[in-house]
């Protein structure tokens, strides 16, 4: 039997690709059968209809049925160069139909710039006006958006019906709303001065970018804003009468970027939008480099008088800084799970970079009795050993507010600053106390074994700590 007759179940004959006959001699045009043995529409190869011959075809017909009416409708309602026959004047033949589809699937794209569209009356009678494309494609989107799951069945892409699922993004953050979304939060853990500054700071920055949402700031704005205060950095200051310096800019800067994340962090704006303001403020709000301060060891003296100046809270904080040669940003991380005051000692983990990648750092120190009598004077149920009011950790620039109010009133001449407590214990531990001591009361990265031998014991520094203390005069 030649190929061009093949008898198939049923009593179904094939002619050649995409045409069969029935026993009756109906056709069956645009029917395939797949190598697995399914059935499928030549037009539309995901649309399948099993393997059965007789349940393909009935299902196909089904299907023709509805699509079809979709192929008459977009026929009827674009004005394109070709129009068969049977257009408006009665139902299309299976064959007539797989015509068209293979004609649209041929000229996709390829709509003049006036649609027509079509209209129904009330006795199912259809005429056609010609539409703007812009008001035809509006159509389009809103019956997308209107239903997206029937949507993607006329059109044979079943993903599209995906959009149902998507939620409606939030609405964009406003500037002002960010600003009081971060000072509100913030305000229990900075000083009073600090929190001030923040408030006029960010008032300068929505005052000047001229946009009302973070949705809305772009490079541009950012460039306009720095450029102006760059420009009033090199005016006189109304208290001094001499130009401001770099950390007037600084502060500034920096409050802008501090909102911004604080915003993401909160989860009020994606991740996707903070990224792309982060890469739109890298270049125009590049801080100014600020020197590095010369390391100050502050004196035996100077330190007596301010703990005599200072209440539990900053005695505590003096002696745990120079005790564990801490960086101001370590008393925001200290927690009272790194504090065995039965024991008397401190071990505090954190992460450093080292040789581009990330490693993990234990510091140790052992806690002389006057810093474990102080830190057991303000033991509190909160997780944080230097908590705030409001039951947050204490931030670095309350911690310099605080730390300035303290030396004003100890009447300590010199400008000594948080870092200088740990600037005192490593001067002392490096010229009294064994190097590897040194190392590790400073938090620095060791390797090898070295690093094991330390990990959980934090009596290595015990001579570090001592020579410490021995130099202010503390036990």
């Amino acid at each position: 039997m030649s190929s061009s007759k093949k008898i198939r179940p049923n009593g179904l004959k094939y002619v050649k690709n995409g045409y069969y006959k029935l026993p009756d001699g109906r056709e069956v045009i645009g029917l395939k059968r797949r190598p697995d043995g399914r059935f499928y529409a030549a037009s539309h190869p995901s649309k399948t209809f099993g393997k059965d011959p007789a349940e393909a075809i009935f299902r196909y017909k089904q299907w023709l049925a509805t699509e079809g009416k979709e192929v008459v409708r977009i026929l009827e309602a674009v004005d394109l160069d070709w129009e068969p026959e049977w257009l408006g004047k009665r139902e299309p033949k299976p064959e007539e139909l797989e015509e068209a589809y293979n004609w649209l699937e041929q000229v996709d794209g390829r709509v003049k710039d006036k649609p027509e569209t079509i209209r129904t009356d009330e006795h199912g009678s259809v005429s056609l006006i010609e539409v703007d494309s812009a008001l035809y494609w509006t159509k389009v989107r809103d019956d997308l958006l209107r239903d997206p799951k029937e949507f993607a069945r006329k059109v044979g892409v079943p993903e599209i019906g995906y959009l149902e699922r998507l939620k409606p993004p939030p609405p964009p953050l406003s500037l002002v709303e960010a600003g009081r979304l971060y000072l509100t939060e913030k305000q229990a853990e900075m000083h009073p001065k600090h929190w001030e500054n923040v408030s006029t700071y960010w008032k300068e920055f929505c005052d000047l970018v001229g946009v009302e949402t973070l949705d809305d700031l772009n490079r541009d704005a950012f460039a306009k804003y720095a450029s102006i205060v760059k420009a009033k950095r090199l005016e006189k200051s109304t208290k001094t009468n001499k130009a401001r310096g770099q950390s007037w800019v600084r502060a500034r800067f920096s409050t802008v970027a501090t909102v911004v994340k604080y915003a993401f962090e909160a989860q009020k704006i994606s991740p996707e939008l903070y990224t792309g303001l982060r890469q739109a403020w890298l270049q125009p709000l590049a801080l100014p480099k600020q020197p590095k301060g010369k390391a100050i060891t502050i004196k035996p003296a100077e330190f007596a008088e301010m703990l005599k100046a200072a209440d539990d809270f900053m005695k505590a904080l003096l002696l745990v800084g120079v005790n564990a040669a801490f960086y101001p940003v370590d008393f925001k991380r200290l927690e009272w799970e790194h504090v065995d005051l039965e024991h008397g000692t401190l071990s505090l983990r954190r992460e450093k970079m080292d040789s581009g990648s990330v490693q993990g750092v234990t510091r140790h120190a052992v806690l002389w009795k006057a810093t474990v009598d102080a830190l057991t004077g303000i033991q509190s149920e909160n997780p944080f050993v230097f908590a705030v009011k409001g039951g947050g950790p204490i931030a670095p620039a309350t911690l310099w507010e605080r730390f300035r109010t303290l030396c004003k009133k100890a009447k300590v001449k010199r400008k000594l600053r948080p870092e200088d407590l740990r600037n005192t214990a490593g001067t002392i531990a490096s010229r009294q106390a064994p190097s590897m001591q040194y190392k590790v009361l400073m938090g620095h990265v060791l390797r090898g074994e070295d690093s094991g031998y330390v990990e959980d014991n934090p009596f290595y520094v015990s001579d570090a700590c001592k020579a410490i203390g021995d130099y202010l005069g503390v036990v």
